[in-house]
Formats: C-alpha cells, structure tokens, sequence
C-alpha cells in the first residue's frame, strides 16, 4: 500500500512538473512584458508594481509546493528503497495544502478587483464575491486545521474542502462574468466594438472557463475516498490557475503593444468608464469620408483608441 500510493505521489509529481515548466515559461515572458517595453527597459515609475508583485508572490508559491512535493517524494523513495518506515510528513502535507489554496484566494483577490475596477470602482458590484472571498480564506485556514492526523479526520477535511473549490468556483464564475457583462455593454454603447475590446473579452472568458473547469474537477474530486484522485486533481488545478494568471498578462499587454494606433487631427474623442447606471459619455467629430471613398483603410478612431487603452488599463 505504501509503494502504490508512492507511486501515485511520483506520477502527480511527474505531471505537476510538466505544468511547472509551462507555468515557468508564461512567468518568464510575463517579466518581459512587465520590464521591459518595445526596444528599452521600462523607467521604475512605469512599472505596474502591484501586479508585478502578485505575479512574483505567485512565483514564489508555485515553486515551493513542488519543491515540497519532491522533496516528499523523494524521502518517501529512500526509505522505500531501505525497508524502514516513513517518518512523519504532517507539516509538509499542512504547507502544501495551504499553497494550493493561497493560490486560489490570490487569482480570485485579483480577479475581483479588476471586476471592481472596471465597473468604476463601485464597491457594491463585489459585496458577493468578497463574502466568497472570504469564505475562501476561512476554509483554507480550517483546512490546515483538520489536516488529518488520523483516518478518523478524514471527512472533516474533505467537506472543508468541498466547500473551499464551491467558493472559489462561485467567485470565479461571478467575476469573470461581470467583467464580460461590462465589456460587453461598453461596446454596445459604443456601437462600434473594436478588435481589442472583442479581444480582450475573448481573453478574460478563456482564462476564467480553464479556471472554473479545473476547480470543478476539484469539487468533485473532493468527494471521492481515493487519494490518487487528488492528488492528480490538485497537481493540475495549482498549475492551471497560474498558467490561466500570466496568460491574461501576456495576451493583454502583448496586444495594447502590437495595436498600432492612429489619431486623426480632426477628431476629439472622449469615452470613459463610469459608475454603474451611468452612460457613457462620448462627444466626437468624424471625418475621413474621402479615404473611404478611396478604398483606404479607415485610421482607428480616437473613440477606439481611447477605450482600447482603458480596457487593458484596468485588467492588468
């Protein structure tokens, strides 16, 4: 019994450490996009350090669950291999635990705040996935709480358990379906859509569906009494919500920098966020008629410009 669930510890490992590498890459190029701008390095006040900051902080949990999850296995080998039983591993499987659901209550702390930001900063627009939120951080405390020194602690953990994916599921299905709502109504208003608004709506609804996917695999397989279940389910929903972090970082800065933009002279455009139930507000003058006439792409309009960049402002 032993050397099977050894053995299903070295093939979760094995997995996680494919998706660490894929994790490892999209972090890297995250930096460069956070660093470094174009053709130069960016000055420090121009630097998202907030951001750069949760990026780093989420760095640093990813690669400490599975440096302790080597590291478990690893001894679990070794005295595998001399016959004397394995010694007492309660901390580590506590810190790891803890871990995979830090990086949880962080993705989803993030992902509410550009759900506030975006609608304006309007505070009652998050009241519902700030409770989860925080149902989030109770469960995570009390699930390191009941780690299991015995069989009899069992099902204790897996309701907590249970109750944390529930949340984080929730959370995120709201969020990300709020951001969407309000991209969407912005573009309805502005009657004209632009490439890099449809584009980041793709985006935020991509990242969010492989976030919710895997935390309801989570859910389920909190049920289930088999531990290679899992172990397989965690090793895949830690990397995935890493993964799904950096990608709307990338896609999203990698995008506003590839835009060209073009102004016309003539054109004076103002659009802008607002509070919830408020219009937008948008006062222009077009011109360009000739250059239609004339089979010329049409310039993006100062009204896309300016809305192309408040999207992205405010998601990363």
């Amino acid at each position: 019994m032993v050397l099977t669930l050894l053995g299903g510890q070295v093939a979760a490992l094995f997995l996680e450490g494919i998706l660490y590498g894929v994790y490892l890459t999209t972090f890297v190029i995250s930096l460069r996009w956070f660093l470094y701008d174009d053709n130069k390095w960016k000055r420090l006040r121009d630097v998202n350090w907030p951001m750069l900051i949760v990026t780093l902080c989420m760095f640093v949990i990813s690669s400490l669950d599975l440096a302790l999850a080597g590291r478990r296995s690893f001894v679990g080998i070794l005295h595998a291999e001399l016959g004397t039983p394995l010694p007492n591993l309660l901390w580590s499987g506590i810190v790891q635990s803890f871990l995979v659901h830090l990086q949880s209550v962080v993705a989803d702390a993030v992902l509410m705040y550009r759900c506030w930001v975006v609608f304006g900063r309007d505070y009652r627009v998050v009241v519902f996935p700030f409770f989860l939120w925080l149902a989030e951080i109770a469960t995570m405390i009390a699930r390191a709480v009941f780690q299991p020194h015995d069989s009899t602690m069992v099902l204790q953990v897996r309701q907590v358990q249970a109750v944390f994916w529930a949340c984080t599921t929730g959370n995120t299905v709201y969020s990300t379906s709020m951001i969407a709502y309000r991209i969407t109504s912005v573009a309805k208003m502005n009657n004209n859509p632009t490439r890099q608004l449809r584009f980041v709506l793709r985006v935020i609804i991509e990242s969010g569906l492989m976030i919710v996917t895997t935390s309801i695999l989570a859910f389920i397989f909190s049920f289930p009494s088999n531990p290679f279940s899992t172990l397989f389910v965690s090793a895949i929903t830690f990397m995935v919500i890493g993964i799904a972090f950096n990608l709307i970082l990338i896609r999203i800065m990698n995008s506003r920098s590839d835009d060209v933009v073009y102004t016309r002279p003539s054109a004076m455009t103002t659009i802008r966020f607002t509070s919830i139930g408020t219009a937008l507000t948008q006062s222009s003058t077009i011109a360009g008629d000739q250059d239609l006439e004339q089979g010329k792409p049409m310039p993006k309009s100062g009204s896309e410009q300016n809305i192309d960049n408040t999207v992205g402002s405010k998601l990363i």
